[in-house]
């Protein structure tokens, strides 16, 4: 793409530059990040790790950094003047995974408070 382009390519559709701008960089998208140069400070991407395991869905979840826990310390971590307030909040958060790891390599099934959990509807 030149630079005389005027919209930048987002998978298969475009969008106009200024646009692409306010949803990166708009309001209700600060925790999101890019590390590095990129104009998008507020976009953070995850991407699936394969590393040719057999495991629970969870783990998979969790191995991708993508889990419920993963999620609440990135808000902890992004937020700015979180990381102090929700200290114990994040330290649990890390806790909870640990016990994971520990757990699944034990018992090669997930947690009793994943694998129990249910939506209270």
């Amino acid at each position: 793409m030149s630079k005389a382009d005027p919209v930048r390519s987002l998978g298969q559709s475009r969008l106009p530059e200024a646009e692409l701008d306010e949803l990166l960089r708009g309001p209700g998208h600060e925790p999101l990040h890019v590390s590095g140069d990129d104009p998008h400070p507020n976009l953070h991407v995850r991407g699936y790790k394969e590393s040719g395991t057999t495991t629970t869905p969870f783990d998979m979840v969790v191995r991708n950094d993508l889990d419920r826990y993963r999620l609440v310390m990135d808000v902890i971590d992004r937020v700015p003047g979180l990381a102090v307030r929700a200290a114990a909040v994040r330290q649990s958060m890390a806790d909870a995974r640990t016990r994971h790891h520990v757990w699944i390599r034990e018992h090669g099934a997930d947690l009793p408070e994943v694998a129990d959990w249910a939506w209270d509807a």
